[in-house]
């Protein structure tokens, strides 16, 4: 996966790879995780950027791993353990799979030009 490109930041050329990359599971978006700590979620029709994630803390390391959650209420209690046997089998860790997300990850600010219109 050795995408790399130049990339102009204050007033510096600084090279910058992809390290980690995860579709959604509809294929129309990708995020892709950067060497430099940045994230960025990108529509794939359009070539757009959605939204782009910089660490706040100097101390978070790279993009280790990456994965999509339907943040959906399931309508009933097999359709959950159908989900995590899934992730199971694609080598993800159970005890990854009980943490609670909302409680882990700061709150994330509403995109400009979602609301309703």
């Amino acid at each position: 996966m050795a995408s790399v490109y130049r990339e102009l930041r204050r007033g510096k050329i600084k090279e910058v790879q992809v390290e980690r990359l995860q579709w959604r599971p509809d294929w129309k978006v990708i995020a892709l995780g950067y060497n430099d700590r940045i994230t960025k979620i990108c529509d794939v029709n359009n070539g757009k950027v959605i939204l782009t994630v910089a660490p706040e803390a100097p101390g978070f390391g790279n993009v280790i791993c990456m994965g999509w959650v339907d943040n959906r209420p399931a309508t009933n209690n097999e359709q959950i353990q159908e989900g995590i046997k899934s992730l199971a089998a694609e080598g993800i860790p159970k005890g990854i799979l009980d943490l609670e997300s909302n409680q882990l990850l700061p709150r994330l600010s509403v995109l400009p030009g979602t609301g309703p219109q």
